[in-house]
């Protein structure tokens, strides 16, 4: 049983680890002080961690009203008070747990940010995931010349499936597999080869073909040289001009053109 205890402490008493807490947005805060109401308030969650030597208490839920009230304070010249639990036992994977299971609940945790804190809880699908980045040598971040958050989500997506059919060892394979066609097949597009639909159409050719593991893995990588990505994903949207087009199946229309050219080539064919 972990202890708690509610206090009601100034914003100047609360920090963040921003390793175990999504990125912030400027607009919602400002909203929330200049409406500021502390009935509407509720109740924060903090933690109890050592950072280098020094006692902190890390906000795990309620950053956006401890900010707020921070500002709301330094725009009226006011103290705030607010009320917060605070926890004094819990270990830094503990803090992450507690973290995605209370924002999961909420609004929904951005792709990246429940990539990053997974790491921090020991999420098995985040470990799998990071540990097929580094073996790629492909980075992983929010920069323009990382993974784009789109990415990290539906690696996550097709990674999930896969782990449940498969485990998480044949994930990572096929995660690491897709990474090195990407590789191959558009060295210099740089950022723009990493979009998440491309990612995710070649985790569901492996799944579905097994080809990635096979001699098709060549013949597949000049199958893709034939257009850019961004080519490719405009081909994909007008071959559902005259049908329903869902964004969400868009890996799938991409796969649906690649097995096309694949099958147009020389050599075994694969089933639409």
């Amino acid at each position: 049983m972990h202890h708690a205890v509610l206090r009601w402490l100034k914003p100047s008493a609360l920090t963040v680890v921003p390793e175990l807490q999504r990125r912030v947005t400027v607009a919602r805060i400002r909203k929330m002080a200049r409406e500021w109401n502390i009935d509407y308030v509720g109740v924060l969650e903090a933690a109890v961690m050592h950072i280098e030597g020094e006692e902190i208490l890390h906000v795990i839920d309620g950053q956006h009203r401890y900010r707020a009230a921070e500002e709301f304070g330094a725009m009226n010249g006011a103290e705030v008070s607010l009320p917060v639990v605070v926890y004094d036992n819990l270990s830094r994977v503990q803090v992450a747990e507690l973290f995605l299971a209370r924002n999961n609940m909420a609004s929904k945790v951005g792709a990246y940010d429940n990539h990053m804190i997974g790491l921090e809880a020991g999420d098995a699908l985040a470990v799998c995931i990071q540990d097929a980045f580094d073996n790629s040598k492909f980075e992983v971040g929010r920069s323009a010349n990382a993974y784009t958050v789109a990415a990290i989500g539906n690696i996550q997506k097709q990674g999930s499936m896969i782990a449940r059919q498969g485990g998480m060892e044949y994930a990572q394979e096929v995660i690491e597999e897709s990474l090195a066609i990407i590789a191959q097949a558009w060295p210099k597009e740089g950022a723009e080869r990493v979009q998440g639909h491309i990612v995710r159409a070649l985790m569901w050719l492996h799944g579905e073909h097994g080809i990635l593991n096979t001699t098709g893995e060549a013949r597949l990588v000049r199958v893709l040289k034939a257009e850019t990505p961004k080519a490719w994903r405009i081909k994909a949207v007008k071959s559902k001009e005259d049908q329903p087009f869902s964004s969400g199946a868009e890996y799938k229309y991409l796969a649906e053109l690649w097995v096309d050219a694949y099958n147009d080539t020389a050599g075994s064919k694969l089933a639409a």
